[in-house]
């Protein structure tokens, strides 16, 4: 069977154009990898080109991994030498690994990679004057190709701290992310003839997910293809969700300007039913700003489509638990489901309903293995294993255990290596008179014992040689430490028998990413869009369709609508939307207005269901001589307690029928919550409750009145035929909804009446 007869078309035009430059318009599902991989597959078998001279780059180790596995499957000839297809970030390791040494810059090729955690660091002891987000400044000055001496004039005081990091990274012989693709493309254009040699050797080369591509990544694809026009890149516009990082859109919107390239679309869509492609199309097309394609059908069955509009958020979860039970009695895996949002404050009531329901689940996108304290001490050992004379790996490591030294004894160990790394001082005995020599010594012994040896032999000297928690310690936190140890020591062990050693198995580290997180074992998978991005799910629930939480706001709306295509486009089978009358707010509970997407994507059309009615309009107030504050409580707020003095807002709480808050008075932490009287919980549980009067005699206590109107939009509407002819009172449902966010809202005023009792604002 030739590999093109499963393609269709598009796919197959796309794989067969090999000379000049090609943009694969690929929409969501459409056969993105299959055509990539099957490409890569024809130009080694059938158009006879070397697979040296090929170079295909993507942005996750996941879906490196995947079309590597896809592609080699599909090659024939496997005498021949595996293609390179890795991530942007591998490419420059591989590159810098060889060519460091050309950029004259203190480095050599025993570089170690650090990762944002040791940015942070590093910039904390050189930023003395505490100036806000300098790493951010950095990295997106390293992003534009802008060095220190660019910045100076217009940012004097970041730009000199800029010079001073990359200062201490040469000393240190580190380099950082940005590192890996700005040093490569500063290589390539200061020496001609590499680049020219580096551009011959890979004459076809292929870009993944061309949509996410930056300035300097762009900037180092025209380096590779500058010799040569046979660069393919694949994207899609309508998915291009992180501009927040520095992903430019018009990379792939300017591609065919920029390399006058040809362009084909991959509209056919293989993964989603036809209504959940209905609704995708429907709402993207409301972007002006993109590449005109539609997302075809190629399975014709009906799609499971819903839509609820709940009280609350704690309701809204409610239903999607019953949902996701309802699946799994009918036999749907809780691997099939994804729980979606995209502000991650959701989460919480989400997590706290699922576990309810004890359903099994995971979240998607926590904090990374790699980046928890305990695994980056032992990964700071390592490191200083490779290169003792990195001092940001010493300065770790030897304040973990605690050795007694202390920051004033280390102070004294860095001024007396005179500039030179620590490890060096120590072997020119310039730090022998110095009060701690005999810990040093003890130190750079167990280090210098594991020099050449094997990652086993490492990782078994450093369980039975290091204690890094206290075997007192009994606590769960500590034995949660001592087992992502473990966790890190047995996958030294496992990644030896695959063949690697120290060096390489930390490069594999500093590589990985938190969304390279499988998603596939048996439980319902939370997370957001963000980290949806390339999963699918047979089940989707998108939650939070409200103004303020999809879109999160009005500026960048196009980016907003692009998150909500991805995450609709998640789903192959089902897609269960759902939105809320009321949510918790930046800790206050507001009326949240349901989202223009819904409308935009006419999932009321869809489910024949009527549009949002027009609502009564509820006032209520205090009576006079009782004064409400509606104090919008947030973390950090300054407030003032009637007998405790001024104190700083820590966290602030809220689910229906109560309120805590948290507060600092100089350092003393003090909880105070303030709960709903039980006669007035009625009002929010009683569904019979449906008579003003009675509400009204309830709020008596509180001190509570109440008005009741209709606002002049839903008069006309009410006044018109449609409604006339109509054999039930519309007003009902009207009414009853009204209610709804009526409750809502006295529920909150009178909590907050009572924090503002013992509390004003400063």
């Amino acid at each position: 069977m030739d590999i093109l007869d499963s393609l269709n078309e598009a796919q197959r035009y796309a794989a067969t154009h090999i000379e000049g430059p090609l943009l694969i318009i690929a929409g969501a599902g459409s056969g993105k990898t299959k055509t990539i991989t099957t490409r890569l597959a024809y130009m080694i078998d059938k158009a006879g080109i070397n697979p040296y001279n090929t170079l295909t780059l993507t942005f996750t180790n996941k879906a490196a991994s995947e079309m590597r596995t896809r592609a080699l499957a599909l090659i024939e000839s496997k005498e021949k030498l595996d293609p390179l297809l890795c991530t942007f970030h591998k490419f420059g390791l591989i590159f810098l690994r060889e060519y460091i040494e050309s950029l004259d810059n203190k480095r050599n090729t025993n570089f170690v990679i650090i990762d944002s955690n040791d940015q942070k660091d590093i910039i904390k002891k050189i930023n003395k004057e505490k100036i806000d987000n300098v790493r951010e400044f950095i990295s997106n000055a390293k992003n534009k190709l802008l060095t220190p001496k660019d910045l100076s004039l217009k940012h004097p005081l970041k730009s000199k701290l800029y010079e001073d990091y990359e200062d201490y990274l040469a000393f240190n012989n580190l380099v950082d992310f940005d590192d890996l693709l700005l040093m490569p493309a500063l290589v390539l254009k200061s020496f001609d003839a590499l680049r020219r040699a580096i551009s011959c050797r890979y004459k076809y080369i292929m870009v993944d997910e061309y949509q996410d591509t930056n300035l300097l990544q762009l900037e180092l694809i025209k380096l590779l293809c500058s010799e040569h026009n046979n660069i393919c890149v694949v994207g899609d516009d309508d998915q291009s969700i992180y501009e927040w990082r520095g992903a430019l859109l018009e990379n792939i919107l300017n591609f065919q300007s920029d390399f006058d390239a040809k362009a084909i679309k991959l509209e056919s869509n293989y993964r989603s039913k036809k209504e959940i492609l209905e609704l995708a199309n429907n709402l993207i097309m409301h972007n002006k700003t993109r590449l005109n394609k539609v997302l075809r059908p190629t399975i014709e069955s009906k799609a499971s489509i819903t839509y609820n509009d709940a009280f609350s958020e704690y309701e809204e979860v409610e239903l999607v638990c019953k949902a996701v039970h309802e699946l799994k009695t009918k036999g749907v895996s809780y691997k099939d489901i994804a729980i979606i949002f995209r502000v991650n404050a959701l989460s919480r009531v989400i997590e706290a309903t699922l576990n309810r329901y004890k359903i099994k689940h995971k979240l998607i996108g926590l904090m990374r293995f790699y980046e928890r304290a305990e695994v980056k001490d032992v990964l700071a050992y390592f490191r200083l294993m490779i290169n003792p004379n990195d001092n940001y790996s010493f300065l770790r490591a030897i304040s973990s255990p605690k050795r007694g030294i202390g920051d004033k004894g280390l102070d004294i160990i860095m001024e007396s290596a005179s500039g030179l790394s620590v490890y060096e001082a120590y072997k020119k005995g310039l730090l022998s008179t110095t009060k701690h020599y005999a810990k040093l010594k003890e130190f750079f012994d167990f280090i210098e014992s594991n020099f050449n040896l094997n990652l086993y032999e490492v990782s078994s000297n450093f369980k039975r040689s290091i204690k890094l928690i206290p075997d007192k310690d009994v606590s769960e936190e500590a034995n949660s430490r001592r087992q992502n140890i473990d966790e890190l020591l047995g996958l030294c062990k496992d990644m030896h028998e695959q063949g690697l050693n120290l060096e390489r198995f930390l490069d594999e580290i500093s590589l990985s990413s938190s969304s390279d997180e499988s998603a596939y074992s048996e439980e319902v998978s939370v997370l957001n869009i963000h980290s949806s991005k390339g999963l699918e799910f047979k089940h989707v629930f998108l939650l939070g369709l409200n103004e303020g939480f999809l879109p999160v706001s009005e500026d960048n709306i196009e980016e907003e609508r692009r998150l909500a295509y991805v995450a609709f486009t998640r789903a192959k089978e089902g897609l269960y939307l759902s939105s809320a009358k009321n949510r918790l707010h930046h800790g206050t509970r507001k009326q949240t207005p349901t989202s223009r997407f819904i409308k935009e994507c006419k999932v009321r059309d869809l489910l024949g269901l009527k549009s949002e009615a027009p609502e009564f309009e509820f006032k209520f107030e205090r009576k006079k001589g009782l004064d409400v504050k509606e104090l919008d409580l947030k973390r950090n707020d300054i407030l003032k307690h009637s007998i405790l003095g001024i104190g700083v807002v820590e966290s602030v709480e809220s689910d229906t029928f109560k309120m805590s808050l948290k507060v600092n008075f100089g350092g003393k932490l003090r909880e105070f919550s303030y709960a709903l009287d039980p006669s007035l919980v009625n009002i929010y549980l009683d569904e019979n409750l449906k008579d003003l009067k009675d509400i009204t005699k309830l709020l008596n206590k509180e001190g509570f009145s109440v008005q009741e109107s209709l606002n002049e939009d839903t008069s006309l509407v009410l006044a018109s035929k449609p409604f006339q002819n109509l054999e039930f009172n519309p007003l009902v449902l009207i009414y009853d909804d009204a209610l709804s966010t009526l409750k809502s809202k006295i529920i909150t005023t009178i909590l907050e009446s009572k924090i503002a009792k013992v509390f004003s604002k400063v």
